[in-house]
């Protein structure tokens, strides 16, 4: 090739959007990085994948995800709203049940007082018993799940002791309705209660 062929190639600008010749010997690095990033940038590839961590991903794929867990898992006010409520339907179960109950033991034992008639009358009193028998335990159960996730947010970790002082704290609060003594009771009687039920689920 004649000089000026070699002066008019060398004032062409290399094209970066082309495939290069891997079998030139003369073929320039920088030709290959700015084929592999033009390709790069534009997402040339059949099957693009974003080099992401399964976190971000799974991120960009859900954004709320992350902020529902968070709400399901780790906001107070959530967990002891989801804890009252079952506990409320709970109640209700065992209220249809205890009434169900006495109402046999008031008939074998005589004491069955003048109540009204009527299948309407029986299931105002089923529910008003389902309602009553409901209410405590979703208070019981809003109470405890909403001042064990306090103590141990603000502990800054959770152990064995979370459970036996949240149910020393909700204990003695319900007890203290009656007085200092029956709160103190109350107290001590729901921590043990509390203790063995997470020794007996193996939760700690």
């Amino acid at each position: 090739m004649s000089d000026d062929g070699l002066n008019t190639a060398s004032q062409i600008p290399p094209d970066v959007f082309r495939t290069p010749n891997f079998h030139d010997p003369y073929l320039r690095k920088s030709e290959v990085i700015s084929w592999l990033n033009y390709k790069w940038h534009n997402k040339m590839y059949p099957d693009f994948t974003p080099p992401l961590l399964p976190q971000a991903q799974s991120y960009l794929n859900d954004p709320m995800g992350p902020i529902m867990r968070y709400y399901m898992t780790e906001h107070c006010g959530v967990k002891a709203g989801l804890a009252g409520g079952m506990g409320y339907l709970l109640g209700c179960v065992m209220g249809l049940f205890l009434y169900g109950g006495q109402a046999d033991m008031n008939m074998a034992t005589g004491t069955v007082g003048e109540q009204p008639k009527g299948l309407r009358a029986e299931w105002r009193m089923m529910k008003g018993a389902m309602n009553r028998s409901g209410k405590n335990f979703g208070m019981i159960g809003g109470m405890f799940a909403g001042t064990e996730c306090l103590l141990d947010g603000y502990r800054g970790w959770h152990d064995w002791t979370s459970s036996p002082t949240t149910g020393f704290i909700v204990g003695g609060v319900m007890g203290l309705r009656v007085g200092v003594k029956p709160g103190l009771y109350g107290g001590l009687g729901f921590a043990a209660f509390s203790y063995l039920i997470d020794r007996f689920m193996g939760f700690h």
